[in-house]
């Protein structure tokens, strides 16, 4: 059999793991996962780069996929892989072991991946893999890191004249400026990707620009803005089928909704991105959608739905190593248990998520929590205890600039302290 006849063989029966694909893999023992990893590593030894073979393998490594690629292992021919080749294989190895949540080894594959581009001269493999690696990094709360990465990727991109790739990175740049709460910033690099994406006509590019627009929206209080760009972002996602961004997008409507006071609504579309996010298995998207639908939950006092989906939150931040979601449903303890009538429980989780907050430089998290231990205080009639945690918690929101909460703060002030 040739070399190009077993890549249109192997080809064809990775698309037909990818549609048998069933989302059981988070049940699977890791013992297994690993299996199914290393199988597929072996796989796609023999399928080419310019074969597209990351997107052929997007789909992970489910447990349907022990059984197939057993089958046709014994075909592959002992190749000897150019270094392009294993920086391409160590790409997508990086990219499985991220939707399993093993964050580490992805990065490990990812420098891999890097290295491999620089010393074989293809800068395309190593863009993609600094990208990749400012990404987790980025996940990770390790900030710097992820600027030094996006950074090194946007010069390689201008270096080439791809600009394309380029609005990609920018759209990472751009994160990075979301636990500062610079607004602007992060406005401008995304609206300049969105340009890009207009441009070089990419649907995708858009469609993640005007998603991230709509968040910067949802938190200045701008809720037209919030739909106004949803509903540029939803069709494109529609067009190019990609049901990660749908779920980031039915998942901002519900964070919308929740601006709004229309705690129903924003249920329905949390419900919905979560639909998404589990048959992607996607872990990220997961921990967030049960830490909104947990605030759900709370307003509508049912505290043990809301325990229960924190604690879900909690879990699925854990597995992906991500400390700002883990602060963020730590905070969330604290308001189900204030609002209980538990003070000790509700001190102890707002400590641990104001220390932690403090600790990776999320501003707005911080801020955020002070308010809350204000009104825990006011609740227990520690008024200037109340009085102190409130007032920090002003004036960070008004150094960050979150005009919105400003407004919100001044209202809970003049009330708790009447």
């Amino acid at each position: 059999m040739s070399s190009e006849n077993l890549i249109e063989q192997l080809g064809e029966i990775v698309d037909q793991l990818k549609q048998s694909y069933t989302p059981s893999a988070q049940n699977l023992p890791q013992s297994e996962v690993n299996a199914a990893i290393e199988e597929l590593a072996r796989l796609a030894r023999a399928i080419k780069p310019e074969h597209k073979a990351e997107a052929r393998l997007e789909g992970g490594p489910y447990d349907q996929y022990l059984a197939h690629a057993k089958n046709v292992i014994n075909l592959l021919p002992n190749l000897e892989l150019t270094e392009v080749q294993q920086g391409y294989l160590a790409l997508q190895m990086g990219r499985l072991n991220y939707s399993f949540g093993n964050a580490d080894r992805a990065r490990e594959q990812w420098q891999e991946a890097q290295l491999l581009g620089r010393h074989a001269g293809d800068s395309s493999l190593q863009a993609e893999a600094l990208k990749r690696l400012g990404d987790v990094s980025y996940r990770q709360s390790y900030w710097e890191d992820a600027e030094s990465y996006y950074r090194q990727a946007l010069a390689i991109h201008e270096q080439t004249g791809n600009r394309q790739a380029r609005g990609h990175v920018l759209v990472g740049l751009a994160s990075l400026h979301f636990p500062k709460c610079q607004w602007k910033l992060m406005r401008d690099y995304l609206n300049e990707a969105l340009a890009i994406g207009k441009m070089c006509d990419d649907p995708a590019l858009m469609a993640k620009a005007h998603n991230n627009l709509a968040v910067i929206d949802g938190i200045l209080g701008d809720y037209q803005g919030v739909k106004l760009h949803l509903s540029e972002a939803i069709p494109l996602y529609e067009q190019i089928n990609n049901e990660c961004g749908l779920a980031e997008a039915h998942h901002n409507l519900g964070l919308a909704y929740i601006k709004c006071g229309q705690w129903q609504k924003a249920g329905k579309y949390f419900a919905k991105s979560l639909t998404f996010s589990q048959k992607l298995n996607n872990l990220y998207l997961i921990a967030i959608t049960y830490y909104h639908q947990a605030e759900v939950a709370l307003e509508m006092a049912e505290f043990t739905v809301a325990k229960g989906h924190c604690e879900k939150a909690i879990q699925y931040f854990e597995r992906i190593n991500n400390p700002e979601g883990i602060a963020d449903a730590y905070k969330l303890f604290g308001i189900i248990y204030r609002k209980q009538g538990n003070p000790d429980l509700a001190l102890a989780y707002l400590q641990k998520s104001l220390d932690l907050n403090r600790k990776i430089g999320q501003r707005l998290n911080e801020a955020e929590t002070m308010r809350e231990l204000g009104l825990l205080c006011s609740a227990h009639a520690q008024t200037a205890e109340a009085k102190d945690w409130l007032q920090k918690a002003l004036d960070a929101f008004t150094e960050i600039n979150s005009t919105s909460e400003i407004g919100k703060t001044k209202v809970l002030m003049a009330q708790a302290l009447s």
